[in-house]
């Protein structure tokens, strides 16, 4: 099935651009600061509360790291947590 001049859209508003992604030139091919994981010169946004799946998270990594062919995590890899519950960080946001 084709869609054709937007038949899939019911409501558009103004405050929206409807891109056609078929129409966007094809990337370069990507290069990887972890492979297959984290794109070198993108945004990268790993989330979670503070204290859920810290040791699934750990297992993970450790299985990224070895998937590399590293003997363990590197020491420059950081987690930032925040001070505050995201709850608390995201109701002050308006502010």
């Amino acid at each position: 099935m084709e869609l054709n001049d937007r038949d899939h859209i019911e409501i558009c508003p103004d405050s929206l651009n409807i891109i056609n992604r078929n129409k966007i030139q094809a990337p370069a091919e990507t290069k990887w600061l972890l492979q297959g994981a984290i794109p070198m010169r993108y945004y990268t946004i790993c989330y979670g509360e503070g204290g859920i799946g810290e040791n699934e998270q750990k297992r993970r990594l450790d299985q990224l790291c070895k998937g590399l062919g590293l003997s363990s995590i590197p020491d420059n890899f950081f987690d930032a947590k925040p001070k505050k519950a995201t709850k608390e960080v995201m109701t002050n946001a308006k502010e």
